[in-house]
């Protein structure tokens, strides 16, 4: 095991003790040049620590030796999932076998469901209620459900006591590095990668205001997502919460006006998935607002 990997400490009592994949080269299927970081998390409580997410299966070490420069891993009480993928969770089976055996799984209703097929009927994880806050460790955490950012068990957890958000993929992107802060790299860089994640993990069920819905064929430029690491939660933000509770999940329709801005933003560089193609009388009934329905048609293409 290695021994110079040493936690971040984000907040007083958070610490950041994730991997960085220096070599990952391919995600989802785009390229992903400048390698990853898996993101996990440990809270100090006042009867043990609590783990939010773990690592990808094969960095266990990493992960293990950043726990180890905080606490002794036997005195982790509990597991927050926020997201089944294996990047966030292909270590809960190890961290359970041999470091915490008593520890307890949270995850959201959804996420139960998709760890125990990811890890046998025998995985139990207790489902959290949406909107709902537990108290663990001693320590009370709020859990937002986020269904499609991006997959149907996504959930954030909120630690109430000193209000930081743990975010799960919302605000992510795909970048290795040493600095955990968000404005000690090239904002270029920034730009690039976390537009580049957004389109092509979070841009196909985002509500977002796009070319359909206005009358000028101006350039779609998507905001730029904060980064996935765990920062202070700001007194209004909360309110944010709130407001994402209450909001539908997008329709179809929506899905489909995205995809034609998508093809017709194709210079930019930001989408690296194939669109199926669609019949004209399809894309006639559906036409973007002062586009045709020739220029509207999606087609099969890598950027």
């Amino acid at each position: 095991m290695h021994t110079s990997f040493q936690a971040i400490q984000i907040s007083p009592s958070v610490y950041r003790v994730g991997a960085i994949d220096w070599a990952l080269r391919n995600f989802h299927g785009y390229e992903t040049r400048r390698g990853s970081t898996y993101n996990a998390f440990l809270v100090k409580g006042t009867s043990g620590y609590v783990l939010i997410d773990t690592v990808k299966k094969g960095f266990e070490d990493e992960l293990m030796a950043r726990i180890k420069s905080v606490c002794d891993p036997r005195q982790i009480v509990a597991i927050i999932s926020n997201h089944a993928e294996m990047d966030h969770s292909g270590n809960i089976p190890y961290v359970l076998e041999r470091i915490a055996p008593d520890a307890k799984v949270y995850a959201s209703v959804m996420g139960a469901k998709a760890l125990a097929a990811h890890f046998g009927a025998d995985f139990h994880a207790i489902p959290v209620a949406p909107s709902s806050t537990l108290e663990i460790a001693g320590r009370k955490f709020h859990f937002v459900e986020t269904r499609m950012l991006h997959w149907p068990d996504s959930m954030w957890t909120f630690d109430v006591e000193e209000r930081v958000l743990f975010s799960n993929d919302a605000f992510g992107m795909h970048l290795a590095g040493l600095p955990c802060w968000y404005d000690e790299y090239d904002p270029a860089i920034l730009e690039e990668e976390s537009s580049k994640y957004f389109a092509n993990i979070l841009m196909t069920y985002a509500t977002l205001r796009s070319l359909s819905h206005t009358r000028h064929r101006t350039r779609h430029r998507m905001p730029r997502p904060r980064s996935t690491l765990a920062r202070r939660w700001h007194r209004t933000h909360p309110r944010t919460l709130c407001s994402l509770e209450q909001s539908p999940l997008p329709q179809k329709q929506s899905r489909r006006r995205l995809r034609y801005d998508v093809a017709l933003d194709r210079k930019n560089g930001l989408c690296h998935r194939r669109w199926p193609q669609r019949r004209k009388r399809r894309n006639r009934r559906h036409a973007p607002l002062g586009l045709s329905p020739q220029r509207c048609r999606p087609r099969i293409t890598r950027f």
